[in-house]
C-alpha cells in the first residue's frame, strides 16, 4: 500500500530551477484572478457560474489562441498547477467544512446524501462503459461531477482515475450545462409543485433535495435561495455533507481501481508480495483540515484566509486544464458524455425526489 499519486510526474514536476515555473504561474495567476473576479459580478452569479468554470472556459479561450506560442516558456508552470497546485487546493477545500455541518442533519438527510451519491455513480459506471461505450476515465468524473460535488469533484478525482485534461474538460462541461439547467428547473418544479399540489413537500424538504442533487455549491444556493432562507439554509448543509463524503469516496474508488488492475493482470501480486494500492493523500488532508476546522482551534480571519487561497488554487488548476485541452479534443468526445450526464440529471430529478421527500424523518 503506497500513500501518494503519481509520483514519476510530480518529481518531474518539482526537478530543475524554480524559475522555469514562474511565467506559467504568473500567466495562469492572471487568469485564476480574473475568474474569481467575474465570479463576484452580479450576471455570473445570477446565472451559477462560479469561479471553476470561469476558469476553465478562460484556459480554453486562450488555449485554443494564443496559448501555443507560450507554451515553451509557461508549459513548466503550467504543470505545476495541474499535479501539486490541484492537489493542495483539495486539502484546503476542507476549511470550509465541519463535522458539526454533518451534526446538523438527521440520519435521514445523511442517508439520502449518501444513496444519491452511490446511486448516481454506479449508475453512471454502468451506463457510460457498458451502455454508451465511453472509456472508463470520462466516465467516472462525469460520474463524480453528477453524484457529489460538480467541478471540485471532477477535479479531485482525475488524479486518482489518471484523467487526461481533455477528460477533465469534457466532465466539467457536463456540470456547467445540467448544473445550470437545474438551477433554473428546480425552484420552476417547486413552484408548479405547489400550484398543482402534486406531492405534499415543504421548504425543508425542497432544499434537503435541492442539496442533494444539485451538481456545484454556487448553483445549491442559487436554487435554494429562489425558494426562501429556510431551503438556502438546508440545501447549502445538505451539500457541505454531500462534500464531506468527497474523502471516502476517493479512497474507496482507489481501492477498486487497483483491484481492477490488478484483475486485468490475472491477480497477480506485485514484487513485495502484496497488492498495491495508491491512496490519494490529499483525500486524507481534506479530511484533516475538515477536522482542524471543526474543533475551532483556527481564528476566522484565519479560515477566510485560506479559503481565499483555496480558491486561488482550484482557480488556477483549473485555468492550467484548459490551456492544456485543444477543443478538437473535446468535440473527439462526441454526445455520448452528454448523453450519460443528461440520464444522470433525469436520474437526480427523479429518484433524488423520492429519497429526500420519503426517507428523511424531519422534526
Amino acid at each position: 500500500m503506497t500513500l501518494a499519486s503519481h509520483p514519476s510526474s510530480t518529481l518531474a514536476s518539482l526537478t530543475g530551477s524554480p524559475v522555469r515555473w514562474l511565467p506559467g504561474l504568473l500567466l495562469i495567476g492572471a487568469m485564476a484572478a480574473a475568474a474569481l473576479w467575474l465570479a463576484g459580478q452580479p450576471f455570473f452569479a445570477r446565472h451559477g457560474l462560479g469561479m471553476l468554470t470561469l476558469a476553465i472556459v478562460l484556459g480554453l479561450l486562450l488555449g485554443n489562441t494564443v496559448y501555443p506560442r507560450l507554451d515553451q516558456a509557461c508549459g513548466p508552470g503550467v504543470g505545476l498547477a495541474k499535479q501539486q497546485l490541484l492537489r493542495a487546493g483539495i486539502v484546503l477545500y476542507g476549511l470550509r467544512l465541519t463535522f458539526q455541518d454533518i451534526a446538523v442533519m438527521d440520519w435521514g438527510g445523511v442517508a439520502v446524501d449518501a444513496l444519491v451519491l452511490a446511486s448516481t455513480f454506479g449508475l453512471a459506471s454502468w451506463l457510460g462503459q457498458r451502455v454508451l461505450g465511453l472509456d472508463r476515465r470520462t466516465t467516472l468524473l462525469v460520474g463524480a461531477g453528477s453524484s457529489i460535488c460538480g467541478a471540485a469533484a471532477v477535479l479531485a478525482t482525475a488524479p486518482v482515475v489518471k484523467g487526461r485534461a481533455q477528460d477533465v474538460a469534457v466532465a466539467v462541461a457536463t456540470v456547467v450545462v445540467f448544473g445550470t439547467l437545474g438551477m433554473f428547473l428546480y425552484p420552476a418544479l417547486y413552484h408548479w409543485n405547489a400550484s398543482w399540489d402534486w406531492i405534499d413537500m415543504n421548504a425543508q424538504q425542497y432544499g434537503l433535495y435541492v442539496g442533494a442533487t444539485v451538481h456545484e455549491v454556487a448553483q445549491v444556493v442559487a436554487a435554494g435561495a429562489a425558494i426562501g432562507p429556510e431551503a438556502a439554509a438546508t440545501a447549502v448543509i445538505a451539500k457541505m455533507t454531500r462534500v464531506m463524503m468527497l474523502a471516502p469516496f476517493l479512497l474507496v474508488l482507489s481501492f477498486f481501481l487497483a483491484r481492477a488492475r490488478h484483475g486485468a493482470a490475472a491477480g497477480q501480486k506485485d514484487a513485495g508480495g502484496s497488492r498495491a494500492i495508491t491512496i490519494p493523500w490529499f483525500a486524507l488532508g481534506f479530511v484533516a483540515m475538515a477536522g482542524v476546522n471543526s474543533l475551532d482551534m483556527l481564528p476566522d480571519a484565519v479560515v477566510r484566509a485560506g479559503v481565499r487561497l483555496d480558491d486561488l488554487l482550484l482557480a488556477m488548476a483549473m485555468a492550467a486544464l484548459g490551456l492544456t485541452t485543444h477543443v478538437r479534443a473535446v468535440r473527439a468526445a462526441g454526445l455520448r458524455p452528454l448523453l450519460l450526464a443528461a440520464a444522470l440529471f433525469a436520474w437526480l430529478l427523479g429518484a433524488g425526489l423520492l429519497l429526500s421527500r420519503y426517507l428523511p424523518q424531519w422534526p
